[in-house]
C-alpha cells in the first residue's frame, strides 16, 4: 500500500472516532431525556439535579459528606456557575432540587426544561 493512502486510511479513521466521541455522549443524554419524561416533574428535577452533581464531582468539586445541597452551591458559588450558562444558576437548582426532593408541591414543567437545557 502507498503511504498517500495509508495517511488517507489513517485521516478517515481519526475523523469517524472523533465524530463517535463528539456525538456519542449528546446520543446518551438524549436517550436520558426521553426516559426521564415518563417519570413524575419532581423525579425528573432531582435526577437531573443528581447527574449535574456528579458531573462537578467528576471534574474535581467535592461534596462534603456534612454539607447539604446549599452549604455545596454556597461553596462552590460562580467556579460551578460558569459551566451552567444562563439557563439556571447553581442555587437555583439546589433550591429546585429540595423543592422536588422535600416539598409538597410538583415543579412546574420550566424547571424540567431549564435543567434539561443546561448541558
Amino acid at each position: 500500500m502507498r503511504p498517500e493512502r495509508i495517511v488517507l486510511l489513517i485521516i478517515i479513521i481519526v475523523a469517524i472516532l472523533l465524530f463517535f466521541t463528539v456525538f456519542f455522549k449528546r446520543i446518551l443524554w438524549n436517550c436520558r431525556l426521553s426516559r426521564l419524561k415518563k417519570e413524575s416533574p419532581a423525579q425528573r428535577v432531582i435526577a437531573l439535579c443528581v447527574f449535574y452533581m456528579e458531573r462537578f464531582r467528576r471534574i474535581g468539586y467535592q461534596r462534603g459528606r456534612s454539607q447539604t445541597e446549599q452549604e455545596y452551591a454556597d461553596a462552590l458559588g460562580e467556579t460551578v456557575n460558569r459551566y451552567l450558562g444562563d439557563g439556571m444558576s447553581l442555587d437555583e437548582m439546589m433550591e429546585e432540587y429540595d423543592r422536588a426532593r422535600y416539598g409538597a408541591l410538583e415543579p412546574d414543567e420550566n424547571v424540567w426544561e431549564k435543567l434539561a437545557g443546561l448541558y
